[in-house]
């Protein structure tokens, strides 16, 4: 864990009325942290991380930032930023977001496992954040992905999942990929049906095309639902 996370959250004292909360995490980029308006101490509050996409930054959490205040109460989001190469989840940016949960883990009270939201490029990060680390997830949501893991590990039974694409997303990611976004995710679609997942829901959306669709936070929503009900642990 490098020293520019541990001193900002060595040194900051997060008051129990913050809403949005930036620092500048080891990569030298501002990250983000959303917290309801007042934090319950003996609550115990999920982990959302809504992950940008390409040429994006953490600010918002890809849109999810104001679930802590009207929709979901009961969770603190982070917003992540990434350099450029996020998108194949390397063990760098793996690690950089499981040390900010953990030191948000020594002030809050948490959940042991996350829920993980990207669009795009950010979708491209979370589904491989989940196959690379299942044991830490509690719902992963990933939609729009210019490229998809083809080899699924065997590993995800019980962890709800929602994955999408538009069925008028036709473009590529970028001009060497091997196929474009809709028919990359049907490939993808294909393998992860094999495997006897208890919570999937999976689609492509027939009027969709590469901007996000407001069924794709419907699927958002049903799948952290799903995951509190699967993971959930009661407070203390």
């Amino acid at each position: 864990m490098l020293k520019a996370v541990l001193a900002f959250f060595c040194l900051i004292n997060f008051p129990l009325l913050a809403r949005e909360q930036s620092f500048t995490d080891r990569d030298g980029l501002t990250s983000w942290i959303y917290t309801p308006d007042r934090i319950q101490r003996n609550k115990t509050y999920w982990v959302v991380v809504g992950v940008h996409g390409y040429r994006g930054h953490g600010k918002g959490a890809a849109g999810l930032a104001s679930w802590v205040k009207g929709y979901q109460p009961d969770c603190i989001v982070v917003g992540p930023s990434f350099n450029d190469g996020y998108q194949a989840a390397p063990k760098k940016d793996c690690d950089k977001l499981l040390s900010i949960v953990e030191r948000l883990g020594k002030k809050y009270k948490l959940h042991p496992r996350i829920f993980v939201y990207g669009h795009s490029g950010g979708a491209q990060f979370a589904h491989r954040f989940l196959f690379k680390y299942p044991n830490k997830i509690a719902g992963c949501s990933a939609h729009s992905a210019g490229t998809w893991e083809l080899n699924i590990p065997n590993t995800l039974t019980n962890i709800p999942c929602a994955f999408s694409c538009g069925e008028r997303d036709t473009g590529k990611a970028f001009p060497q990929a091997p196929y474009s976004r809709i028919e990359f995710f049907k490939h993808f679609e294909q393998n992860i049906k094999k495997l006897p997942l208890k919570s999937l829901e999976i689609t492509t959306l027939p009027n969709a095309g590469h901007a996000p669709d407001p069924e794709t936070l419907a699927m958002t929503k049903r799948c952290y639902t799903r995951a509190k009900r699967t993971f959930s642990s009661p407070s203390p």
